[in-house]
């Protein structure tokens, strides 16, 4: 379904559900069709740190040393962030009324062990099980 009829097909029952993270869900305004919602943290939405590597080894030691930092410093800056954003949004969406339900941890971990089955399938997809691995552990 396109996005834009998202609102009204809510509004009108067209769909019963929908999958969208806090923020989108508030300044789309769903809350005002939607009383209902879970937190599943499925989805993380940070932003990449890129630069050309042809133009990063036309740096100096120096500079490549600075934007390196910079980017760890902002790596922190932007997880950071994105939590208490996450917070404030969930937060928010309590105020307006709508009911949140929080996944517990023990049924988080049957998401999890549903899905690994995946990680073998993919994994020579997407880069490997050293990759699947070190995105798990990013996100812990």
């Amino acid at each position: 379904m396109p996005w834009g009829e998202v609102y009204t097909s809510m509004q009108t029952k067209v769909v019963d559900g929908l999958e969208v993270h806090p923020e989108s869900f508030i300044t789309s305004k769903l809350s005002e069709v939607c009383k209902f919602g879970s937190v599943t943290k499925h989805i993380y939405a940070g932003s990449a740190f890129m630069i050309n590597e042809d133009v990063f080894k036309k740096l100096s030691k120096e500079q490549q040393d600075i934007i390196s930092a910079a980017a760890i410093t902002s790596e922190k800056m932007n997880r950071d962030l994105i939590v208490k954003g996450e917070a404030q949004f969930v937060k928010d969406l309590t105020d307006k009324g709508t009911k949140i339900n929080e996944i517990s941890e023990p049924e988080m971990q049957k998401f999890r062990d549903a899905v690994k089955p995946l990680y073998a399938d993919y994994a020579t997809k997407v880069g490997g099980m050293d990759f699947i691995n070190q995105v798990i552990n990013t996100g812990k």
